[in-house]
């Protein structure tokens, strides 16, 4: 061979050779590409799950003294677990692992600084609980790049371990986004009328009953009454849109800046979709989302077993939320009854809600002469003064039967015994009227 072909023989296998360096190189970032892309879909996927179990958790979050010692952190814990594994990782292919009193979630009452408690630490101070946090983990992140490594050089290289963790509290939101179609009328407050436990602006202690029937109007004998938003989004204004409303979320969306008028006429249709929140049906009724407990509470002049009047049940709904027991059958009228698959895929916040409160009549002390009042015969629009927490004791199985509702606080204000914390973004005021329910919010 003459050294001019040799040399060229030389120079393809060089070739062959940077070739090969360079396949191997463009392999190697490829491969890394698509770790990298393995990776952030990873953290996306266990993101998504910390973000549910923290705002999920933080929705149960109250500062309710008469809540049972151990009840607030151990909702609030099985409402993160539930929500935060719903979501899956592994490229949507298995389902996340959130261990309950664990490190997994776990409870501050001194905000971001912590220090963080698992849940049966946090129980002895749960009243005082600001934050919760959720830390998720997938221990079996397995980069292609590095199993190619390891058939190549016969290596080990292990799966990697990606994490996420969320924090979130309850801040006021921008709107009452989705309150029901009922008023409460303010009243004159009670002699003493002391905080945290009692609102002088609106009159009520955190416990005491509101009560009325389902029939529109009730609030001119009662304390509270059926209503229309007339300038809402919604526009709810006649009886199937008010039906819907507690089918469905309630009136979307609603604004402290919103007005009301009282609804005439009787709503016969209303009970179907109001009782659906208990779990409470009959056989021409359409389905609807129901609470986690349909058991139902009321006066001493009720039907048997009563609860006594203007005393809280509100620890007592916790514990039958826990244990997910439907209405007694006992204490329905025929031919309703009680729906116990509703409850066990049921909603915990569906029998806990916001209403607008409203001067309904000019007796209450606080009233302003000349404002327009709910039940004046010219049915005025009436300005929204705040929102209310309430509780919904018993459904309505009777045209005559009183329906009671128990008022837990004023959902803008942080000290409220139990939040309505339901829909809408956050960013509301702080305090009084000038933002809506306080609602889960991320904040780290």
């Amino acid at each position: 061979m003459t050294p001019r072909f040799a040399s060229r023989g030389r120079q393809r296998g060089a070739f062959a050779v940077a070739f090969a360096l360079m396949a191997i190189t463009l392999f190697g970032f490829i491969g890394l590409a698509v770790d990298a892309g393995r990776l952030f879909i990873a953290k996306t996927e266990l993101q998504n799950a910390a973000d549910a179990c923290a705002l999920a958790a933080a929705g149960a979050l109250t500062a309710a003294s008469s809540t049972p010692n151990g009840v607030q952190a151990r909702v609030a814990e099985n409402y993160g677990i539930t929500a935060g594994t719903r979501n899956k990782i592994g490229m949507q292919q298995t389902a996340v692992t959130i261990r309950a009193n664990s490190t997994d979630v776990t409870f501050s009452t001194n905000g971001l600084a912590g220090p963080w408690l698992r849940r049966a630490v946090a129980a002895v101070s749960e009243n005082s609980i600001t934050h919760v946090q959720c830390r998720v983990h997938d221990t079996a992140v397995q980069p292609i790049l590095m199993r190619v490594l390891n058939a190549l050089t016969a290596g080990s290289v292990g799966a990697k371990t990606a994490r996420a963790v969320a924090v979130a509290s309850l801040a006021p939101s921008v709107a009452a986004t989705c309150p029901i179609p009922i008023a409460v009328c303010i009243k004159t407050p009670p002699v003493p009328c002391n905080a945290p436990t009692c609102f002088p602006s609106v009159g009520y202690k955190i416990g005491e009953w509101a009560v009325g029937i389902t029939s529109a109007g009730s609030g001119s004998t009662g304390s509270y009454g059926f209503i229309d938003y007339p300038d809402s989004a919604s526009q709810c204004s006649d009886p199937p849109c008010i039906s819907a409303a507690f089918l469905n979320s309630g009136n979307c969306p609603a604004t402290i800046s919103s007005h009301v008028s009282s609804r005439p006429g009787q709503i016969s249709s209303v009970d179907c979709e109001f009782n659906s929140r208990f779990g409470v049906k009959k056989s021409s009724c359409t389905a609807g989302k129901a609470d986690l407990t349909g058991f139902q509470y009321y006066s001493n002049s009720g039907p048997p077993s009563p609860w006594p009047m203007n005393t809280s049940a509100f620890a007592d709904y916790l514990v039958k939320q826990q244990s997910k027991t439907p209405a007694d059958d006992t204490r329905l009228k025929n031919p309703w009854a009680s729906d116990a698959t509703a409850n066990a895929a049921g909603d915990p916040q569906r029998r806990l809600v916001t209403a607008p409160v409203v001067f309904c009549d000019d007796k209450a002390s606080q009233y302003v002469p000349g404002d327009p009042y709910l039940f004046q015969s010219s049915k005025p629009s009436v300005a929204i003064k705040d929102w209310a927490c309430l509780l919904l004791l018993n459904p309505s199985t009777s045209p005559s039967e009183d329906v009671y509702m128990e008022f837990r606080g004023l959902a803008s204000n942080a000290s409220s015994a139990w939040p309505c914390a339901q829909w809408g973004l956050a960013g509301g005021g702080s305090s009084g009227g000038s933002g809506g329910p306080r609602v889960p919010a991320l904040v780290q």
